[in-house]
């Protein structure tokens, strides 16, 4: 009679946790919406996220348009020793992918963000910006060499470009993405810091 009992309470108990898991599920879609209207009012579906299936990592995404239609570029590098990738994918869904390479060889380094502006792609690699035009990446076949890279005064972690300034930003998060630059507030010590380039 007491183990009935203990059954049923616990069972009880279960019920009761999973109704209250369902019902915060529930909520939390309906609510997510309004409490994000400005978000979901501009939101708009492009295309799947290419690769995910490959062993591709995406680390960087950005947007343009190539020859009066939009592109989707998503750079990364993938889990394993094949060299690091820049998908391409238009607004129709299809997708394809360069392989990049540093000079004589492939890049299986960390291959970060990537941004677009005025014609030209820059791509974080590691304490780097390398630069290649859009048209070179859009025509393409298998592979892009980089031949042209910067020395940045921080780790390139990610990237924003608009018509005037390219910004490079670090990511910081203590252990073993511990930086240098740190800035000190009221709040507490923050690593990390944004470079700007004209």
């Amino acid at each position: 009679m007491k183990n009935k009992v203990v059954r049923i309470i616990v069972k009880s108990i279960v019920v009761l946790v999973l109704a209250v898991v369902a019902v915060i599920g529930i909520i939390g879609g309906a609510v997510r919406p309004i409490m994000y209207s400005d978000f979901y009012s501009i939101r708009q579906d492009i295309c799947k996220n290419p690769g995910l299936n490959s062993g591709f990592v995406p680390q960087g995404i950005a947007v343009d348009e190539y020859n009066g239609e939009m592109v989707v570029v998503t750079s990364g590098y993938m889990d394993d020793d094949r060299p690091s990738r820049i998908y391409i994918t238009n607004e129709n869904d299809e997708s394809h992918y360069v392989e990049v390479y540093v000079g004589d060889g492939p890049s299986t380094a960390h291959l970060g963000g990537i941004a677009i502006s005025n014609g030209m792609v820059y791509i974080c690699r590691g304490s780097k910006i390398s630069v290649v035009t859009l048209e070179y990446l859009m025509t393409a076949e298998d592979k892009i060499v980089i031949e042209d890279s910067y020395q940045m005064i921080n780790t390139a972690s990610c990237c924003f470009a608009d018509e005037k300034y390219l910004y490079v930003a670090e990511f910081a998060s203590g252990g073993s993405y511990e930086k240098d630059h740190y800035v000190e507030t009221n709040d507490g010590i923050y690593s990390g810091i944004c470079s700007v380039y004209s």
